[in-house]
């Protein structure tokens, strides 16, 4: 099976793959180096020895405050996955719009022939899928894609271009948007038809 991707599209995920994976190792090491010297103290008190609580407790908080980042990591290398896979999709397709169903067939059946028959339900449930799609549609991994609605029915719409670059509210930039409406970070109003297919 080939390998397509638009290099277009995702040209922000694959740079930003290698990132996320290095701090996923050096977030997810620290982390489990906090919680085993933790563990270690606690045994070590619960036998005899004498150790400052406050030592012990930091070192907890050490393991808890680096797994949020680890699993940040983990969650965006997710995202970077998806714009992947559906970006060898979209090589493919003449029309800018797909039909969800369209694409988890798409996928379910290209990770089928990639990976063997047990993964064809990776992207079998509609709720996750319209939440990854809007990840890696938000962090910028799937460039000029949107998540859509069109008649009830959820698309993957391509070749848009951001048509306002102020909030007529308040003036204030229009900044990292992804979807049709887009709510100011200043004022707090929604600003309809924010984005225009090319």
């Amino acid at each position: 099976m080939e390998n397509n991707q638009n290099p277009y599209i995702i040209e922000n995920a694959n740079a930003r793959l290698g990132v996320y994976a290095a701090l996923w190792m050096i977030f997810g090491v620290i982390s489990l180096l906090g919680f085993i010297i933790a563990f270690a103290m606690l045994l070590a008190s619960l036998s005899g020895d004498d150790f400052p609580v406050i030592v012990l407790v930091l070192n907890l908080l050490l393991g808890i405050g680096f797994a949020y980042p680890a699993i940040r990591s983990i969650k965006k290398m997710a995202y970077v996955k998806i714009a992947q896979n559906i970006s060898e999709v979209i090589v493919t397709e003449q029309n800018p719009i797909i039909k969800l169903d369209d694409l988890q067939a798409k996928l379910s059946e290209r990770m089928s022939a990639r990976y063997g028959s047990n993964t064809s339900t990776l992207y079998a449930n509609r709720t996750n899928m319209i939440r990854e799609i809007n990840g890696a549609v938000k962090y910028g991994f799937l460039r000029n894609c949107t998540l859509e609605f069109h008649d009830g029915v959820p698309v993957i719409a391509m070749h848009k271009k951001v048509v306002k670059d102020k909030c007529p509210h308040c003036g204030a930039p229009i900044v990292g948007v992804y979807s049709d409406t887009y709510v100011c970070s200043y004022c707090g109003r929604s600003i309809n038809d924010v984005l225009k297919k090319k």
